[in-house]
């Protein structure tokens, strides 16, 4: 009696949840105003696929498709409907020109750094045509500026325990002295 209320308990709680996280996600997407939008996109700067690395993190803006045919869903007036999607880390690119100078194929995105392996990741693709749209986030120090920071910081840190070690050097050679005068 009871292990049939637990299997049907395990099986709701299963549908609740696959219908809660399947809305909530689309919710979420769907109900971003312009401005939250635009503050999510702060720090990311417009640029073609081909010229962003990979473990770079990204945010897109991409056609709304069918789910089954995968052909873009249009409005009213015939042009493609368009969302915006929060991203990933750029994993993998499969994109060439065609003839226009478009970039066509696909990229693969994860949802942790590239480099993370200690948990697992969710992986996607994304079609990249001229539909999609992406922003790179903005590198925020080079490496070189990173590095010099670091190194006064250490040399600052050094120059202060010096100062330190030499005050109570001093000290000790006063005591030193003076204990010498007593003898």
């Amino acid at each position: 009696m009871y292990t049939n209320i637990y299997v049907i308990l395990l099986i709701q709680t299963y549908y609740y949840s696959q219908s809660m996280t399947s809305t909530s996600t689309s919710a979420y997407k769907n109900t971003l105003s312009n401005e939250e939008i635009r503050k999510k996109l702060e720090n990311y700067t417009k640029k073609p696929i081909d010229k962003i690395p990979i473990k770079t993190h990204v945010r897109y803006f991409s056609a709304i498709r069918d789910r089954q045919s995968h052909k873009i869903k249009t409005n009213h007036d015939g042009e493609p409907r368009i969302s915006f999607k929060s991203g990933g880390f750029l994993k993998i690119k499969q994109t060439e020109k065609d003839s226009n100078g478009n970039n066509t194929g696909y990229v693969i995105l994860r949802n942790k750094p590239v480099q993370d392996t200690r948990s697992k990741a969710k992986e996607w693709s994304v079609p990249v045509d001229p539909t999609t749209t992406f922003y790179a986030i903005k590198p925020s120090k080079s490496k070189d500026v990173q590095f010099k920071e670091k190194l006064n910081k250490q040399q600052e840190e050094i120059n202060t325990l010096r100062s330190q070690l030499n005050k109570l050097s001093l000290r000790k050679s006063k005591k030193v002295k003076k204990m010498k005068r007593n003898v």
